[in-house]
């Protein structure tokens, strides 16, 4: 969705009385922005959202487990539940009914459940440490993904094509 678009400005028309309604409360004015937030960001490609959700989960349960806090068997139901509706949207709102995103959202998870079960077993500070590393791992592995897959590919193709 770009800013000087038609579908901007009645997005921006919808969202902006809600967030100012609830705008007192906490709680509803943070989900207000997370659906707004994803609304904005799907528009342009559905199949994302589903990327952002399960960053945020690993993010949200980094944070828990940065700050010494351990993760309940509730965190990880919750967390379960949102990236699965979250991926159900998104293969839904997609134009090719979400192709194998369901299948990469349910490796990715796995991965992440696998050593999310692993760090929560660590104690002190090395499992906190653990957090923030999956955490950063997680968040640049996808930057990196995205910014350099292709430059990487290119590359290859071209030293193929050489040889």
């Amino acid at each position: 969705m770009v800013f000087s678009t038609w579908t901007f400005a009645i997005f921006f028309a919808i969202f902006f009385p809600i967030f100012f309604v609830v705008r007192g409360n906490i709680p509803r004015r943070n989900f207000v922005i997370l659906v707004g937030s994803y609304i904005f960001y799907g528009w342009w490609n559905p199949k994302f959202v589903t990327l952002l959700a399960l960053l945020a989960v690993v993010d949200f349960m980094a944070a828990k487990g940065v700050a010494g806090q351990f993760i309940s068997k509730r965190d990880f139901v919750v967390s379960t539940l949102f990236t699965a509706a979250v991926t159900l949207i998104a293969a839904l709102a997609s134009k090719d009914g979400g192709g194998d995103l369901l299948l990469y959202v349910a490796i990715f998870f796995v991965i992440f459940i696998v050593l999310a079960a692993v760090t929560e077993r660590l104690q002190g500070d090395n499992r906190r440490k653990a957090w923030l590393y999956l955490s950063i791992a997680a968040n640049m592995g996808v930057l990196a993904f995205f910014k350099y897959f292709n430059f990487f590919l290119d590359n290859a193709f071209a030293a193929l094509h050489t040889l």
